[in-house]
């Protein structure tokens, strides 16, 4: 399926997390096809194959819970001579057990990678920016159902809350603190049918 319709021609080059399977799949490939440069991070190298057609895009092979590849990944583009302006927060697990059976360790593991890791990303991407005077733009990839809630989706959806919060008060704080964002450049999607308008919106931003 194609997520991204109709999307302009772009100059951007944008960081994609979780860019192996499913919404960052396609959304590499839409970014890629409308003249970005990705630079896609993958869990799995089987995935790596997807892409060999494609020369705009540099794979980095990882788990999204490594700050330090993080930093490298954003450092490689300044030495690439292709500063990364744009990050969709992807990555995520989608965890399903009986309420009355998760365990500690469980609700751990889900927060580590689907709010956590997404925390810090955003935390240093906004330093980088900062550091070097360029302006940028967020993407984070909820759920609906951190809005409503489903069955034996408890820990799941209490991370994408916890996402919808941190996107809003992320994007109210860095707009009028620091003037590399504005509350327009940072998104959370929730619904699927926005997805196309909202990251037409914000990678075309200039």
């Amino acid at each position: 399926m194609k997520i991204w319709k109709n999307m302009q021609k772009i100059n951007k080059n944008v960081l994609v997390t979780g860019a192996g399977k499913g919404i960052g799949e396609e959304t590499v490939f839409s970014l890629l096809e409308n003249g970005a440069y990705v630079y896609a991070l993958i869990k799995s190298k089987k995935d790596n194959k997807k892409f060999k057609d494609y020369k705009n895009v540099k794979i980095y092979n990882g788990n999204v819970n490594n700050g330090n590849l993080i930093k490298k990944i954003l450092k490689d583009s300044r030495k690439d001579k292709r500063f990364i302006n744009g990050l969709v927060n992807n990555a995520g697990i989608r965890f399903r057990k009986n309420f009355l059976k998760i365990t500690p360790k469980d609700l751990k593991n889900v927060f580590e990678t689907n709010f956590l890791s997404i925390f810090n990303t955003m935390q240093i991407f906004s330093r980088f920016l900062i550091a070097n005077k360029k302006m940028g733009s967020i993407v984070n990839i909820s759920s609906i159902v951190g809005k409503i809630g489903f069955s034996k989706l408890s820990a799941y959806a209490s991370t994408k809350g916890a996402l919808t919060a941190l996107t809003k008060s992320f994007a109210t704080e860095m707009a009028v603190s620091v003037k590399n964002f504005h509350n327009t450049n940072v998104k959370e999607i929730q619904d699927f049918d926005l997805l196309n308008d909202a990251i037409t919106q914000i990678i075309n931003d200039k």
